[in-house]
């Protein structure tokens, strides 16, 4: 092909296509064109078979065009009024005269609702044809295809758009006939389409159409084409370049994307006065026809408008097609062109709460087109570019867990994002199960857990001891197996507690020391006693023993395991004291040891009451912390009291 700028200079230099673009880009170019033999025989055959003027009778002239003139007219066998297009006395050439007539045979042959009827052909009294055609009251549709106002007014169109795409649909309909019929337009643009009171579409002025067939002569070949032609404001580029091979079906379907452009945009799309802006705009094709195009127009512009005939769609037919999916899917587009409004609201916002609400409103929209439309790119895209943002905000308020439920949402999302959702997920997930491990740390030191089985058991225990201290005070033990029997007893008292109550006892470290220290302390005694008795030292001694074992026992329990246990510890010492400085009898021992085993077990209840436990861990826990016996009980389940 030839550069831009050599084939803008010759264009410059060509009388015609310069004038045309100087003074009008809409107006149609017609080549001169050689007077072939053929076209004067049938020029010739044609004035010899009419007589001049019969019976016609032309009124008013109601229109000017590019080749002629269009009257008014009566035709008198049928009394009906018609439509008269004629030549102007000063262009009547025989190359003009040929011209009409072959526009005459070209629509005379194209028998179509959407195509101007032709309904005779006559030769005026200076020998020029003179084309009958039916009368349209109505007006072009380049007068209508921006005023909304008059089109809803006298068309009841209440969306422009819809009514400008149902005409371009009735224009396709005429022109897939004249292609079934071997006839390519070449001039298809709003003002060669008239549109009747009633909305009846007209494809108007075939003058430079041609044949892709070879006939009779009637008719000029695309074959044959040698001179550039057409509307310089929608020409395809083998138009401009005249190339006769590449001139077909699919050089109607650019025109017929050219006004889709032009009803996209408001503008045809080469207008241009300047010859070499014009010619880089044909050839630049397709033409981006900007922002605002509504959402799956865009790519039906792109394709019909490719410079390449070969890119375009294959037939009128497909375009069609194509235009009928998206006046169907039309609500879809609409619910895209919503939601991405509402997209960009998303994005310029930093309220959680209007985030949230923005991002269902887009995310619906988005799911309604593509249910209508699935294979709808914008709102495709657009999904993806909203749900994209909300994981990028997740993640940014610490949420992996949520951003990887969003990720469903959308197949479109970055590689990138999902492979940082995934890698924040693992990292949450890393720092969840060190929380874990830290709160099961901690309940294995709370207090709380198994309060009331624990208060239970060292209450038992020390009333336990009270009796054994009053039951035993008559006479002290005689042997050593009398001697290991009530620590044994309370070892054994002790194994069983534990194991009765075991969901508690067991379910901390905490509850496991403390049980556990208590069984040592009572098998420590029984070994005790049994080898002093072995020994030979007096029971009274013994008894002492024991209370001091406590006092020391109780004082690590003080140290080691809960400090306010120290009044437990004061008992046994304050016990141990007495038996050893006011030298106590038996009796008398066995009554403070008994003492000392009550201020033990009421001291433990007090301290280790469940619902002081609970106030006090209450007290010092951290805000949002959570109370394992309001969660779910102390973990005592079905044994705790």
């Amino acid at each position: 092909m030839s550069d831009d700028a050599t084939l803008a200079g010759s264009l410059a230099l060509d009388p015609t296509v310069a004038r045309t673009l100087a003074a009008a880009p809409g107006a149609t170019i017609r080549p001169e064109g050689a007077f072939d033999t053929e076209g004067k025989a049938a020029l010739v055959g044609l004035t010899a078979g009419f007589g001049f003027g019969s019976g016609l009778e032309l009124g008013e002239v109601i229109g000017r065009g590019g080749m002629g003139v269009v009257y008014r007219g009566t035709q008198l066998r049928l009394g009906r009024t018609v439509a008269v297009k004629a030549l102007p006395p000063e262009r009547a050439s025989e190359g003009q005269r040929l011209k009409l007539l072959r526009e005459a045979w070209v629509t005379g042959h194209l028998g179509h609702p959407n195509i101007m009827p032709v309904h005779d052909l006559e030769v005026g009294p200076d020998g020029a044809p003179r084309i009958v055609l039916g009368l349209i009251e109505g007006c072009d549709w380049s007068a209508l295809i921006r005023d909304e106002d008059r089109v809803r007014a006298e068309y009841g169109g209440d969306d422009l758009l819809d009514w400008n795409l149902g005409v371009l649909d009735q224009v396709c309909n005429a022109v897939r006939f004249a292609h079934a019929r071997g006839i390519v337009h070449r001039d298809l643009k709003p003002a060669n389409v008239m549109i009747g009171r009633f909305g009846q579409v007209y494809v108007v002025d075939w003058g430079i159409a041609v044949s892709l067939e070879a006939g009779d002569g009637r008719m000029p070949l695309a074959r044959d084409v040698r001179e550039v032609a057409g509307t310089p404001a929608y020409m395809a580029p083998e138009m401009l370049l005249a190339e006769a091979e590449r001139i077909g079906a699919q050089t109607d379907v650019y025109l017929l994307g050219a006004i889709l452009f032009e009803i996209v945009t408001g503008k045809a799309p080469h207008a241009s006065a300047s010859a070499e802006t014009f010619v880089g705009s044909v050839m630049s094709s397709p033409p981006d026809p900007g922002d605002g195009v509504p959402a799956g127009l865009a790519p039906i512009l792109a394709r019909a408008m490719a410079r390449e005939p070969g890119a375009r769609y294959d037939s009128v037919e497909d375009f069609q097609r194509a235009l009928r999916d998206f006046q169907r899917h039309r609500g879809a587009s609409r619910l895209t062109e919503a939601a991405t409004d509402t997209l960009a609201r998303l994005a310029a916002t930093d309220d959680a709460t209007d985030r949230a609400r923005l991002f269902a409103e887009c995310r619906f929209a988005f799911r309604e087109a593509l249910a209508q439309w699935p294979d709808l790119p914008d709102a495709r895209a657009g999904l993806g570019r909203a749900v994209a943002l909300m994981v990028e905000r997740e993640l940014a308020d610490g949420n992996p867990q949520a951003a990887k439920m969003l990720l469903a949402e959308s197949d479109d999302l970055p590689r990138g994002l999902v492979v940082r959702v995934e890698e924040a997920l693992a990292a949450h997930e890393d720092q969840a199960r060190e929380l874990a491990d830290l709160r099961a740390k901690e309940r294995e030191h709370d207090i709380r857990v198994g309060a009331k089985t624990r208060a239970f058991v060292i209450a038992l225990l020390a009333v336990l001891g009270i009796f054994a201290a009053g039951a035993w005070h008559t006479s002290p033990p005689s042997s050593v197996l009398a001697a290991a029997q009530i620590p044994g007893l309370f070892l054994l008292s002790t194994l069983a507690l534990w194991v009765w109550a075991r969901q508690s006892l067991q379910a901390t470290a905490f509850n496991r020391r403390a049980i556990s220290s208590v069984a040592f302390v009572f098998f420590a005694q029984a070994v005790a006693a049994a080898a002093g008795m072995w020994a030979g030292i007096r029971p009274l001694i013994l008894v002492r023993l024991e209370v001091g074992m406590w006092f020391l026992a109780s004082g690590l329990f003080a140290i080691l395991i809960d400090r306010r246990l120290v009044s437990v510890t004061l008992g046994y010492l304050a016990a141990f004291v007495a038996m050893m400085a006011l030298d106590l009898g038996w009796q008398e021992g066995m009554w403070a040891y008994g003492a000392a085993n009550l201020v033990a077990g009421a001291n433990v209840v007090a301290i280790w009451w469940p619902r002081r436990v609970r106030a006090e861990r209450r007290d010092q826990a951290p805000a949002g912390g959570v109370d394992p016996e309001s969660a779910g009980g102390d973990g005592a389940g079905r044994q705790e009291w």
